[in-house]
């Protein structure tokens, strides 16, 4: 009896170090339920000011030879004056999927599944600056956010869709 016990033991020790990594990317727990991390800016930024365009992935009954399909909702997450920021995940959501948006910086993104034993992911990450950025507000991130403005399906709170209005106008106000 004893042997199989400590077996036993092994055996979960085993099976929990194999799914667990030294890299820091997450804490563990029984199921995960945030996203938490920081946004640092690079020193050749004058903007300290960003947002997090949250996609919340949730499950739904139809299912294709790929898995299942999900329907999308989306809303804003906005760092405090750290630049700390926490992402939940709603009780059906299965993927998260999180959009970093900084005037002058290039998108910054990671995608995060609902994990047994992952209680936070931690998504820490630093803007760089776009030489590019006029070009990239008109070809990629006008457009895209223009979507989730009119688009009823996301099911953003007006409030959301009237920041991302208000932050495209002062873009664009201040496009070199």
């Amino acid at each position: 009896m004893k042997t199989g016990f400590s077996s036993l033991i092994y055996l979960l020790i085993a099976i929990g170090f194999t799914g667990c990594s030294l890299s820091g990317d997450y804490d563990l727990g029984l199921y995960t339920k945030t996203v938490k991390g920081t946004i640092n800016f690079s020193s050749e930024i004058n903007t300290k000011e960003a947002f997090i365009l949250v996609l919340n992935h949730h499950r739904t009954l139809m299912e294709t030879s790929e898995g299942y399909l999900s329907r999308v909702t989306a809303s804003l997450e906005h760092p405090n004056e750290k630049g700390e920021y926490s992402a939940s995940f709603d009780a059906d959501t299965v993927e998260l999927e999180l959009i970093i948006y900084a005037e002058n910086c290039l998108v910054e993104s990671g995608r995060f599944h609902r994990t047994l034993g992952i209680g936070h992911y931690i998504h820490n990450k630093a803007l760089q600056k776009d030489k590019n950025w006029r070009n990239s507000y008109f070809v990629m991130i006008k457009p895209i956010l223009i979507e989730y403005i009119n688009e009823n399906r996301y099911l953003m709170s007006q409030q959301d869709k009237y920041y991302l209005g208000e932050w495209l106008s002062k873009s664009e106000d201040n496009l070199p």
